[in-house]
């Protein structure tokens, strides 16, 4: 498969003389090029020097395969805030240095295609020169034929972030080919390759990847390949030393997706610390895989039917204890084997371990107090009688859960040698409890089915709306949550009591979660209180507000039914100069959620709490349109989300789910329009019509991240995905506001609508002036 592959990818993959020098309209020797939006590609040839600067843009759409950015045998400065490439088309380039060109970039880089156009691309290549990213690289471009970052000889080093987004038929995050000379990449900042269809994240056919940072690869399905070291090659190393005599520099390393090993010079040296996960199908047909554990939590959990080659050597190396993971499944059992295997050991493989680490076998079927059960956990296919697993002995047998005990034997027949794992429940202990009973087609739990944290925040943003008062409209024109004056200036001493039941709905639709397209809708009622003092330069205001709802899960299978209850605190002021208002707000809310959902055979049930707390400043200013007045607003708050843990029981089972926390600012600019007073059948009473629109802007962390697991002693968390906040809101309001001397009265139509969401409320007010 993998010669198909090598034969498959553009010959500019490979072969270095066959890169072109091209001369663009826009070289000039020694030139400068700054802030501005780009057209024509840039370049640099011969011996000159091309600085960039400011904030630029190239708009690589031109119809020929010349690149945005090259530079062949010249020196680049980049000390650009932001350089942006959008590449279009087919046989694009993004930056090109060959030749022992030069290239140091200080500034922020973003690579991205246009979708469906991201087929035989390449977004930074780099070919006998060197390259420095002392700044942020993002490249997003999913297509065939698809090389975000290209090293076929020389140096690059990331100093900064690197995120990286592909994936389709050869596609790779990063390649790197040994070309004549040595090939050199250095990821000094935190990287982040994300890879689906049949990509591949990091493959290496030969030079050597330092990875000296924490290093996230995320294979989106089993086709994905997260680490890949081709045939043919002299050096393939992937890791964070290029032999085994270097000291180490572990780094968090999380791997989830395929592994193969290819060649027998194929080499992947990892040094795994705090934090470290490899959830890898391992196929190590030739060369070496060696896990250095460098914390007791580092875990190394090789997915079902893994398998190391009769060339092929898996080396764990537990420097500072380690955690290799095994589930205990019914297919594993001694008696029951047909031929699937955790661990496959193919005849004239190697299994080398070292150190003193654990060996985890993951429960999941109960046993009878005082019973045993075998699994096999590694097998070695066509070994003799005296076959042993070398360092087996030094590893410390576990279980994740209380009253299970596991011990390790080796065993040899029929020319096979197996590792087993013998489990004893102890006697008089319980058993373990079972797995949560969702079915696989339904794999999430009822807080994420219906989103209460994000519920949370839509009810709240509406009534931190609704209390945003201003007791005077004499000196800037607004619209209020209840009733105001009279229109006459109030005294500094005056006193309001705003009184106001309000009723909302909220709808949310097509949420992704998992393979779903997530709906709901919820309802809510409450009454709400505010006491405010007008001062000789503003107001300072105190309220209170409480209601309960309920909710509801559509299109789903198995619905989720809630019910709820808030409770929540306002404290408020102003500072009034000649034609702006300066207004604060801090609030607090508490939301509490009953939760059930039926599931077939099982009943689940939850009570989760969120707290919200929100601060806010507002600047407002007034103006007249005709017999109308205007209030534009720009308001800034910050958000802080915390969803406390909460145990999750079915049936006779609880389950623990973590807390979680998120943080985000959003930015809304208003307009709110009120119409002149205008009197009725009775001359104490005026009226008038208030509306309002509002963009709002969410920035920041847009979902929470909260994680399950099973038993307060269990090490083994399971993360869970949450609903994501639209970026956009759009917020309108209409109202009539009838106007006394002392009392006052508002009824109010409020609607927010975005992507996902449609939300409206009613509110009624009465406010009375003491």
């Amino acid at each position: 498969m993998c010669t198909m592959i090598i034969r498959s990818l553009p010959a500019s993959c490979f072969i270095t003389s066959i890169l072109t020098t091209i001369t663009l309209s826009a070289s000039a020797a020694d030139q400068t090029i700054g802030t501005g939006i780009y057209t024509e590609p840039l370049s640099a040839t011969n011996g000159d020097t091309l600085t960039l600067t400011g904030n630029i843009t190239i708009d690589a759409k031109w119809g020929h395969s010349t690149p945005a950015l090259s530079v062949d045998n010249a020196v680049l400065n980049g000390t650009f805030n932001n350089l942006s490439i959008n590449l279009g088309g087919t046989s694009k380039y993004g930056l090109e240095l060959q030749n022992n060109s030069s290239a140091n970039f200080s500034g922020s880089i973003t690579v991205s295609s246009q979708e469906g156009q991201s087929d035989n691309m390449e977004s930074l290549v780099v070919a006998g020169s060197r390259a420095v990213f002392q700044g942020p690289v993002s490249i997003n471009t999913i297509g065939e034929y698809n090389i975000p970052v290209h090293v076929l000889s020389g140096e690059v080093t990331f100093n900064d972030q690197l995120d990286i987004l592909t994936g389709g038929q050869h596609s790779f995050g990063i390649f790197t080919l040994r070309a004549g000379n040595d090939s050199n990449t250095y990821l000094n900042g935190s990287t982040t390759i994300t890879v689906s269809n049949t990509g591949e994240a990091i493959t290496n056919a030969g030079g050597t990847i330092h990875i000296n940072a924490p290093l996230t690869v995320n294979a989106k399905n089993n086709t994905a390949i997260a680490v890949d070291a081709m045939p043919s090659i002299q050096v393939s190393t992937v890791g964070t030393r290029t032999t085994h005599l270097q000291p180490a520099s572990p780094q968090i390393i999380r791997l989830n997706g395929q592994i193969q090993l290819l060649s027998p010079a194929a080499l992947v040296l990892l040094d795994l610390s705090e934090g470290s996960r490899i959830d890898s199908l391992l196929n190590i047909s030739e060369g070496e895989m060696l896990l250095s554990f460098y914390s007791p939590h580092a875990q190394f959990s090789p997915v079902t039917g893994s398998t190391v080659g009769s060339k092929g050597t898996l080396s764990l190396n537990f420097e500072s204890s380690g955690l290799w993971q095994i589930p205990l499944t019914a297919e594993f059992q001694n008696d029951t084997v047909t031929g699937t295997i955790p661990l496959t050991i193919q005849p004239g493989g190697q299994l080398s371990i070292t150190g003193s680490g654990t060996i985890q076998g993951l429960v999941s079927t109960p046993l009878e107090a005082g019973n045993s059960q075998t699994y096999v956990l590694v097998k070695t296919e066509n070994v003799d009688a005296s076959y042993q697993y070398n360092g087996i002995d030094e590893l410390r047998a576990s279980t994740n859960t209380p009253g299970y005990k596991l011990n390790i034997e080796q065993q040899t027949t029929d020319s096979s040698g197996y590792l087993l794992g013998v489990l004893t429940r102890e006697e008089n202990t319980p058993g373990p409890r079972p797995p949560l009973p969702v079915p696989v087609s339904l794999n999430y739990l009822p807080h994420q089915a219906l989103p209460v944290s994000l519920i949370d925040q839509l009810t709240f943003r509406q009534l931190l709306n609704n209390m945003a008062t201003t007791p005077d409209n004499s000196h800037l024109p607004t619209t209020q949550w209840v009733g105001i004056s009279s229109g006459e200036a109030p005294s500094a001493d005056s006193w309001y009591l705003h009184v106001s039941p309000f009723l909302s709905n909220l709808k949310g639709k097509d949420y992704k979660l998992y393979s779903f397209e997530q709906s709901w809708k919820t309802d809510t009622r409450g009454l709400g209180l505010q006491l405010l003092k007008t001062l000789p330069t503003g107001y300072a205001s105190a309220g209170f507000a409480t209601g309960n709802g309920n909710g509801c899960t559509n299109g789903l299978p198995e619905s989720v039914q809630s019910n709820s209850n808030y409770r929540a605190v306002f404290l408020g002021g102003s500072l009034s100069i000649p034609h702006v208002d300066l207004h604060m707000q801090a609030a607090y809310q508490n939301g509490r959620h009953n939760l059930q959902q039926s599931i077939p055979n099982s009943q689940l049930q939850a009570q989760v709490a969120t707290d919200l707390t929100v601060v806010q400043a507002t600047v407002r200013t007034g103006l007249a349109i005709g017999d109308w007045q205007a209030l534009p607003s720009a308001s800034l708050s910050w958000w802080s989300t915390q969803q406390s843990a909460y145990r999750l029981t079915v049936d006779d089972t609880e389950l623990q789910i973590s807390g979680g926390r998120q943080h985000f600012w959003q930015a809304t600019p208003r307009v709110d329009l009120t119409s002149p007073l205008m009197p009725t059948v009775s001359p104490a009473l005026s009226w008038q019509i208030t509306a309002d629109l509002g963009h709002t802007t969410v920035i920041g962390e847009k979902n929470m991240s909260t994680q399950i697991r099973a038993h307060d002693q269990s090490p083994v968390f399971i993360p869970l995905a949450s609903p994501v906040l639209d970026k956009h809101y759009w917020q309108s309001q209409l109202g009539l506001h009838v106007i006394g001397k002392q009392l006052d009265a508002a009824i109010s139509y409020c609607l927010d609508k975005s992507q996902h969401l449609f939300s409206q409320a009613f509110t009624a007010s009465v406010s009375w002036l003491f």
